[in-house]
């Protein structure tokens, strides 16, 4: 277990954090860390809790992250941009949040059809756009989905009325 959050850490995280192969859980949250996705954390074959929250990372989330054994993903208030992986749905993650961030595009679809484990998703606050897919309500285990401050239109799913524990 690493946790580092909430001091004044700056910069990028070294790239040899890479070797931390028996890290489970990595918090570096609430600092002034900058650059790109810290990539060395997909080295990090054992990690299943990573916190990069409120810091200023920026730039594409690479695919590889959502193929890692994760259980939560906290990505929230950094400067990520661009559109979200196609396979987020492969994430068996029961916690996402990417809220306040900059991302664009629509919600993969890939979501609804693979993790039956996640119970909160949060995209608030970015530039989302298009439709809520229709898959997200068979998430029958979800308590926490948060689509506000975006840019969706359509329909709202019927599926989304079949979420028994939706909070």
């Amino acid at each position: 277990i690493l946790h580092l959050n909430s001091n004044r850490f700056s910069g990028e995280i070294p790239e040899n954090y890479k070797d931390f192969t028996f890290l489970a859980e990595l918090d570096l949250s609430n600092n002034l860390f900058t650059g790109g996705f810290p990539v060395t954390v997909l080295y990090m074959l054992n990690l299943l809790y990573m916190d990069l929250r409120f810091n200023s990372f920026s730039g594409e989330l690479p695919y590889q992250l959502f193929n890692k054994p994760l259980d939560a993903i906290l990505l929230n208030n950094n400067q990520f941009s661009g559109a979200l992986p196609e396979n987020m749905g492969n994430s068996p993650a029961s916690v996402i949040n990417l809220a306040y961030n900059n991302f664009t595009g629509s919600i993969p679809a890939s979501l609804g059809y693979v993790n039956t484990r996640l119970k909160e998703i949060l995209f608030l606050n970015n530039q989302l756009s298009g439709c809520i897919p229709e898959n997200l309500g068979l998430f029958s285990d979800m308590q926490v989905l948060d689509v506000s401050f975006n840019g969706l239109m359509g329909h709202v799913p019927n599926s989304l009325s079949c979420l028994e524990d939706i909070q």
